[in-house]
């Protein structure tokens, strides 16, 4: 399939399937590994920025104008969830499992909810007026935000508090567009200006110094990648 519309974010639902969202509700799907793609239907206009699968082929995509659709059949088909209440964009979702679902957006916009969507609070005591750029969760409870202005969030209760993480680094606040974690303690965020930084102890600290166990890829001068070998499987995700 070809498109003309940017692609934002895709996602693995298993060896064979995928889907990828982006903008003017551009949904696409493959089946056989990402060999071929076909669109489907996503029942939005609106620009999607982020997708998330759960287990059963249970998945989630947000965008522009607080925009959340849902699938129950691996992205073959999509409907949309009433967000009516809110507005603005969602930059990601995050769903911790099919009920436990975390929203983040522009102007400190951060919505949870534990029943799939069908009814939405916020967090206790937050109130950030920066754009919050993505989220993840490496358990049930302990998750990580990244946005604007060097703002990084941690919470330990599955989103219903948040409280600042110390971030050191050498520079300006940067923008932090998204997190990862290789594990519950062991993260990277990503930003501005190629701004990388990291953490050894689930989020609740970050500096711009490569952790330890990963040190023999970067360069003791300046702690940048030093070298990255591409393996066959490049750039194909599904062969391991």
């Amino acid at each position: 399939v070809s498109t003309l519309d940017h692609l934002r974010d895709v996602e693995i639902v298993s060896s064979t399937v995928a889907a990828a969202c982006g903008d003017n509700g551009t949904m696409l799907l493959t089946t056989d590994a990402g060999i071929s793609w076909t669109e489907t239907a996503s029942g939005v206009t609106t620009n999607l920025n982020d997708i998330k699968f759960v287990s059963g082929g249970i998945g989630y995509a947000t965008g522009d104008n607080a925009v959340l659709i849902k699938t129950t059949n691996s992205g073959s088909s999509w409907a949309e969830i009433d967000m009516s209440f809110t507005n603005g964009k969602i930059n990601a979702v995050e769903a911790i499992d099919e009920n436990n679902l975390i929203l983040v957006g522009e102007m400190g916009k951060v919505l949870l909810s534990n029943d799939g969507g069908s009814s939405w609070y916020a967090p206790m005591g937050l109130s950030y007026e920066t754009d919050l750029n993505d989220v993840v969760f490496f358990d049930a409870f302990n998750g990580v935000i990244a946005g604007n202005n060097g703002l990084i969030l941690n919470s330990i209760d599955g989103g219903y508090s948040w409280n600042e993480s110390s971030v050191i680094t050498s520079g300006d606040s940067y923008d932090y567009f998204s997190v990862a974690f290789a594990d519950e303690s062991n993260g990277i965020s990503t930003g501005r200006s190629g701004i990388e930084i990291f953490t050894t102890d689930g989020g609740l600290t970050w500096t711009e110094a490569p952790p330890a166990f990963n040190q023999s890829m970067y360069s003791p001068n300046n702690g940048r990648t030093k070298n990255i070998e591409l393996k066959q499987n490049y750039p194909n995700p599904f062969n391991p």
